[in-house]
């Protein structure tokens, strides 16, 4: 005994349309009832900005990767070869070494691209090989004597 054999389960004529709102009309056809199809539009187009307007916020709150900006130019600590009265080309010179059998400043690093330049703090003491500390933009010793000549 299925629910259909009952008279309590069965629908009346007008309940389809009351239940699913729609018109069964004589050809049983189902067709939209007057007025539900801008209803139903202004509910699905209301629907679709909800979600977009969901979508869109959720966007904006998820970290997205950024390019990293330019490093700021920081500036390059030395001393001009040309105050060292050092061998090599035109620039700043950031490690120094003491050539003793000419008795001059031999310049081992010159920094010779553009960019902002600084001069290094002096180091106060006996030294054969000076290097600058960029961090903290001084002279700082390697060495406090010379290295023995060749075949020596």
């Amino acid at each position: 005994m299925g629910g259909r054999d009952r008279d309590w389960a069965k629908l009346d004529e007008d309940e389809p349309h009351v239940l699913d709102g729609l018109d069964h009309g004589a050809a049983g056809r189902h067709a939209p009832a007057p007025g539900h199809d801008h209803t139903r539009a202004i509910v699905w187009g209301a629907l679709a900005v909800l979600v977009l307007a969901v979508g869109g916020f959720a966007y904006t709150q998820v970290p997205h990767d950024r390019p990293a900006p330019p490093p700021e130019p920081h500036a390059t600590f030395g001393t001009p070869t040309s105050e060292l009265h050092a061998e090599g080309p035109d620039g700043l010179c950031t490690e120094v070494e003491w050539d003793a059998p000419r008795a001059l400043w031999r310049c081992d690093s010159v920094f010779v691209s553009g960019g902002p330049i600084g001069r290094a703090a002096p180091y106060d003491g006996p030294c054969a090989h000076l290097i600058v500390d960029q961090s903290l933009g001084r002279w700082t010793c390697l060495t406090t004597h010379a290295p023995a000549a060749p075949g020596a």
